[in-house]
Formats: C-alpha cells, structure tokens, sequence
C-alpha cells in the first residue's frame, strides 16, 4: 500500500463534477463517487494507450476477461468462466438494455422503492410504466412484501421486475469480513464435496422432474425462498445443512460395524473433525448476527432455523422411504 496517497486532498471543484460543482457551504454526501485519485497503475495504463494517438475501433481483448476472472479468484477463491462474462458499458446501460429487450412499450416494470434513482430513469425513459412495490419496514429493517409484490406481479401488463440486491440504499448483508470469508468458504468447500459425492449429478445427469421427490423439491423451495430474507435469516435457514448433517454423521459413524457401507465416503465427509470446525464457525456466525440485531429479526431466524431443521428431517425421512409422487 506505500504506492497509494490516502492524505492527499484533490480539489475537484470547477473540473466539471457532478459530485463537487455545488455551492461551497454544500456537503455533497448523496452520490457514490470517490475523492482519492486514480491508482497509479490505471492511470500509467491510461497514459500509455494515449501516447498511442490512435482510438480506433476495438475489441474486447483476452485481458479483460482474465482481470475479472483472476480478481474473484483472488479474493473469492471463486473461478468464473470465460463465457459467463459480457462486456457492457456500465450497469445502469445494462439496466436500459435488458428493459428494452425483455418488454416492449407502454408496458409496466416493478421496482421496489426506496430503491436507486437511476432504475426509474431506465424504465421512463425507454417508454415504460413504473410500478414501485414499497418495501415494508419494522422499525429496524425493511423486508421484502411478498403480499403486496403478488399482487402487483399478477398484472399481465406488469412484464419485469428488477431486483437490486443488495439493496441500495436499504440492503443488509454480512458486514463482517471474517463472516463474509467464511461463508465464501462454506460454499467453495460444499461444492467441493457435494462434486465428490454426487459427481454424476453435478455432471449433467440431472434426474427427471418426476423423480425430485416432493418433500426434496419443497425444502429446496424453502431454502431458495430465504434469499430474498434478511442476511440473518438467510444464515438461519442454511444452518441446518451444517449441523444436522454434522449430528447424522456422527452419529452413523459411531454405530457403524465393519467397512463395506456403501456411504462410508458421505459418512466420513460429515463426521470429520474438519467438518465440525466448520459447523462450529457456522452456529457463531448465526449467533453473532442474532445478537446484533433486533427482537423481530431474531424471532425470524428462530423460526426458519426450526422450519428449515424439520424440513432436514423430512428429508431424511423421504429418502428412507423412497418417497415419490402419488398422483
């Protein structure tokens, strides 16, 4: 970090900034827009490709990709594949894009407000009806309204929503960055192990929808539900995956006699001490988020931690039973 100048103060008034050409007794707090000067290393970049002299048409080169692809490696340990990747402008471009190719004119676009004020610009703009579905606030967070966005989302008119998560300005996410990195780890190492034991269905072998038993197919609906709860719910809901797993396998492996199990590699994967570690470091992360936050909140997590622990156990219990669909 010794390269970087964090004292230096720029004046940025008359350069043109949306940010500072304001009257000189004004604070401008409301615009996300930084006051430390470009890196070096940008800037170096910049100067070079101008010295050129020549901006002509270009494409986009293989060094972009791999700038966004070694960063979340680097900081996520997540690997993100080359085509997954499309170059744009900006987001708020891909907003206007993705407006005007996903609805057509006079039709209506959701929103759910507060919410980011270039997101009506895209909708107005471009021809489009706004239909603001208000997040709905206990006193200490605001939640999604999942009565009122049914309704609203039930008009035919009403084509596209778009979600801003997290979001800007009202969203709650883990701030803690070792809580952050742990969760990125949870779900690098699940992915790591579930490729391990369920190899052939990560690989494309999908089973037929028919053959998703139905309690499988509702607690994966349950789980999927939660992403749009609180961070704190949403770490209550997963817990479950961590302990009762941890419980069952230990559990198993203490009672098991001989070697010939054809679950011993499942079985040794979720009684491991390492795995423990990790169910451990879940339950104080939950705990942690649970102590931070308010009465209402805590009560939520409460109940979908209980919920989501008796869809575990309904879990099991289908597979023992091989349920299937009855109709």
């Amino acid at each position: 970090m010794s390269n970087y100048d964090f004292d230096q103060i720029t004046d940025r008034r008359n350069t043109g900034s949306l940010k500072w050409d304001v009257a000189e007794n004004e604070l401008p707090m409301w615009v996300a827009d930084m006051d430390f000067q470009t890196a070096p290393a940008v800037r170096e970049a910049i100067e070079k490709r101008a010295a050129h002299g020549v901006f002509g048409y270009t494409d986009v080169e293989e060094d972009w990709y791999q700038a966004y692809m070694n960063w979340w490696e680097r900081r996520h340990q997540f690997s993100i594949k080359k085509e997954w990747l499309t170059f744009c402008t900006g987001v708020v471009p891909a907003i206007s894009s993705t407006v005007r190719k996903l609805t057509t004119p006079g039709e209506n676009v959701l929103i759910q407000t507060p919410v980011y004020n270039i997101f009506f610009n895209s909708i107005v703009n471009n021809g489009r009806n706004v239909v603001e579905c208000p997040l709905a606030y206990d006193g200490e967070n605001y939640e999604m309204d999942f009565e009122a966005l049914e309704e609203k989302l039930s008009d035919p008119q009403t084509s596209l929503m778009i979600l801003c998560n997290p979001h800007n300005p009202v969203g709650s996410r883990l701030t803690e960055k070792e809580h952050i990195a742990a969760f990125i780890r949870f779900a690098s190492d699940g992915i790591e192990v579930e490729e391990a034991l369920h190899g052939s269905f990560l690989k494309g072998v999908v089973p037929a929808p028919e053959e998703i038993s139905p309690t499988c197919l509702l607690y994966t609906s349950v789980l999927q539900a939660q992403a749009l709860a609180p961070v704190e719910v949403e770490a209550a809901a997963v817990l479950p995956c961590f302990w009762v797993y941890q419980q069952v396998g230990q559990q198993i492996i203490a009672r098991q006699q001989g070697s010939a199990n054809p679950y011993a590699q499942w079985i040794e994967t979720y009684a491991d001490p390492t795995f423990a570690e990790a169910t451990a470091r879940a339950i104080g992360i939950c705990d942690a988020l649970a102590e931070k936050t308010g009465p209402e909140t805590r009560h939520r997590m409460t109940d979908t931690f209980l919920r989501c622990t008796k869809m575990e156990w309904m879990f099991w219990d289908s597979a023992w039973r091989l349920e299937s669909w009855k109709i």
